[in-house]
């Protein structure tokens, strides 16, 4: 049995009905005091905390009115490195145990019980999620992105509560970011290649069928592209070829070939790794009965943050130029 600790971050009055929703499962709740994240810096409208006997899980949420926009929202912290956040959470926790004694607060013993594990360096993961404010349905949980031995668990609750990670046990351990030769089983293929489809429906502006992912599947606009070309060989075998006995498969050459399908949108390879690493989470826990309005709806999302952080991220890396005044000065 698990002890939950439920943080209102952000006390905005919107978010009291979200918090209203979640609260009944929370052991110890607190709201009142800011919490920053990385060095943007970002709050979070809350936090939550399930401390179980062997592990202890960190969650990061964001809320918001709309699905797209909660999906936005939430990944920003996906960058966020984990040991930072966890240092800020401890400084937190001072000031909360801080407040509690000061007033005399009972719930000073729980709170100071939580720093004293965190402190014990014991198994923490950290994730972020979004949800929706009136109906506290929970959209997406997503690892932070250094989390790589976490896997997305399947995220709309109809109880508004938060739903705990799973560490498959054929990935416990085994970290598979997307370089290199990939030695997929069965699943992860299908995964990849239903992410690359659904992926390539948005990004030529063909993300618009009403049908089950089953059934769009079997028609998807890059599949039927792939069946009457002699190019992109890597590409037919991962989402034409590929079978129940899993692949092998050279992701720097998917790249290559994704990079020249979509040279409309003037991607580079690391973009387009960028791409696949963000949204294939979501991918792999689409059902065939999912509907693909929703499914689209959910790659846009992930689409829009990602190339909103590397929009970010080519600014960063772009040298400075001299303007003309500053060069007369």
């Amino acid at each position: 049995m698990s002890t939950v600790y439920l943080f209102q971050i952000d006390g905005a009055q919107n978010n009291d009905a979200f918090f209203n929703l979640v609260r009944p499962c929370a052991s110890y709740f607190y709201k009142g005091i800011v919490f920053r994240v990385g060095d943007a810096p970002w709050i979070p409208d809350g936090v939550r905390v399930d401390m179980q006997k062997s592990r202890c899980l960190i969650t990061l949420i964001e809320l918001e009115d709309t699905r797209a926009n909660a999906l936005i929202s939430a990944r920003k912290y996906l960058p966020e490195n984990s040991s930072l956040i966890l240092r800020s959470l401890t400084e937190y926790l001072d000031r909360v145990i801080s407040s509690c004694e000061s007033t005399g607060d009972s719930r000073e013993t729980g709170f100071a019980s939580l720093k004293e594990i965190l402190a014990q360096g014991g198994p923490i993961d950290l994730q972020t999620a979004g949800a929706l404010r009136s109906s506290g349905e929970i959209v997406e949980q997503l690892p932070l992105i250094d989390q790589f031995h976490l896997i997305q668990a399947h995220s709309p609750q109809s109880d508004g509560t938060l739903r705990e990670a799973v560490v498959p046990k054929d990935i416990e351990n085994k970290p598979q970011p997307f370089q290199g030769v990939l030695r997929l089983d069965a699943d992860r293929a299908k995964s990849l290649g239903r992410c690359v489809l659904i992926l390539d429906a948005v990004i030529r502006g063909q993300d618009h069928s009403a049908s089950t992912c089953h059934s769009w599947r079997t028609k998807a606009p890059l599949k039927r592209a792939l069946r009457h070309a002699n190019e992109n060989p890597t590409l037919q075998d991962l989402v034409i070829r590929a079978g129940k006995t899993g692949l092998t498969l050279d992701f720097e050459t998917l790249l290559a070939e994704l990079v020249r399908v979509w040279a409309s949108a003037d991607f580079t390879l690391e973009d387009v790794r960028r791409m696949i690493h963000d949204y294939f989470p979501a991918a792999s826990r689409v059902g065939g009965k999912d509907k693909m309005e929703r499914v689209f709806e959910e790659a846009r999302g992930c689409l829009k943050a990602t190339k909103a952080d590397i929009l970010t991220a080519s600014r960063l890396r772009a040298p400075a130029t001299l303007t003309p005044q500053s060069a007369s000065s």
